[in-house]
């Protein structure tokens, strides 16, 4: 295990991922991103995070299946991870939950409620 990141963001989109570490950086977390979710499972062990931000609509491998990866994983799997996705239909919401994460929160989302989820399970973890 590397250094302890707060939260690791997997998301294709460098915009998204751009404004949402700047804005948790504002805030006072650390963040690292996870573009492409091949390999993501060997990022996420190195930076140790204390919770992940995954999207579900990603190429080359989709949320749910590296959210799959993740709960799998022998310590991975007991960090928190908050699905965002602009993907907001009940059944995927459904699905997400099923496989073991812990919210299901829908692009856009306000800044302050993002932030009280992420608080909430920064505190769980500690």
């Amino acid at each position: 295990m590397g250094i302890s990141t707060d939260i690791a963001l997997i998301d294709d989109s460098q915009d998204h991922t751009e404004a949402a570490s700047q804005l948790l950086n504002y805030y006072g977390y650390s963040t690292a991103v996870i573009s492409n979710p091949e390999g993501a499972i060997e990022k996420l062990e190195s930076m140790n995070p204390r919770l992940i931000i995954l999207d579900i609509m990603m190429p080359e491998m989709d949320g749910f299946t590296l959210l799959k990866k993740i709960k799998e994983h022998h310590y991975l799997g007991k960090i928190p991870t908050i699905i965002l996705t602009g993907k907001a239909f009940p059944p995927e919401e459904k699905r997400a939950i099923m496989m073991g994460a812990d919210k299901f929160l829908t692009k856009p989302i306000a800044v302050k409620d993002l932030l009280a989820y992420i608080d909430t399970y920064i505190r769980k973890s500690a």
